[in-house]
């Protein structure tokens, strides 16, 4: 020790320890080391309980963020799978503004949902009209067999003569009940004729091209230079009772003549 104080004081300290030792029967320098201890391990199991409080708020955190997801992920596949905006899905499919005119529809299970037929024209050709029947998530309608029917009856051409067409309403159980089927098509017998009406297809698509560009009807950005993309339905050359079907599967004039005369070929 430093000086004769600090000797005094530990020698006092000394003395009372031994009285209450003798007193008590115990070593009160023991049983502060053991109450250290003892704290240190309080000390420390108060460190682990926090730390596992903190673990299950993280984990109960992560179950419930786990829990909103599948919920939010079942009604997005809910909502996707009934809900279909009707007049939304036929304009970008078709290129062109639509006006709903009515609608013959119930309510459905699911997110807005209503099945049933809705009624459209084109809103800058209102002559055009047509049906989309819709069940949940599923639906049909009539408007390439519509506008196709309009752009035939309406071409002016000495060519026509060479076309005839398939008008019909389907009355098959199904969506496509009460929708019209209309379909052109050229008859032929030999390879001469096939070359001739091909060029008669191309020139009736033309024709809807050069249309389209005066009455901007149609605004199909996708479209390539030299594609026909106006004309919606399927144009067929029909020889001993089956069915050439050369565009829309093919745009441009080369390849409708490549994929007629291949099918051609096919045949004979």
């Amino acid at each position: 020790m430093k000086n004769k104080k600090d000797w005094a004081e530990l020698e006092k300290w000394n003395e009372i320890n031994e009285s209450k030792k003798a007193t008590y029967g115990i070593d009160i320098t023991d049983m502060e080391k053991e109450k250290s201890k003892l704290d240190s391990w309080t000390h420390k199991l108060n460190v682990v309980g926090k730390t596992l409080k903190i673990g299950w708020i993280v984990v109960l955190i992560i179950l419930i963020f786990i829990f909103i997801t599948i919920i939010n992920i079942a009604f997005s596949n809910m909502k996707n799978s009934f809900y279909v905006d009707v007049r939304k899905d036929i304009e970008t499919r078709n290129f062109c503004k639509v006006k709903l005119i009515s609608k013959d529809v119930v309510e459905a299970p699911g997110y807005k949902n209503k099945n049933g037929t809705f009624y459209f024209e084109m809103k800058k050709l209102p002559d055009v009209k047509f049906k989309v029947v819709k069940n949940y998530g599923k639906t049909m309608d009539d408007f390439d067999a519509n506008f196709e029917k309009y752009l035939f009856e309406n071409w002016k051409s000495d060519e026509k003569k060479y076309f005839k067409t398939d008008e019909h309403i389907e009355e098959n159980e199904g969506l496509s009940k009460g929708l019209l089927n209309y379909k052109i098509y050229i008859e032929i017998e030999n390879y001469d004729e096939l070359l001739h009406s091909i060029d008669y297809i191309v020139d009736y698509l033309e024709y809807a091209e050069n249309w389209n560009k005066e009455t901007k009807i149609i605004n199909n950005y996708h479209r390539n230079k030299g594609e026909f993309s106006v004309s919606p339905g399927n144009i067929n050359i029909k020889i001993k009772d089956i069915y050439i079907t050369t565009y829309p599967n093919v745009r441009t004039s080369n390849q409708i003549k490549e994929k007629a005369i291949e099918e051609f070929n096919k045949l004979f």
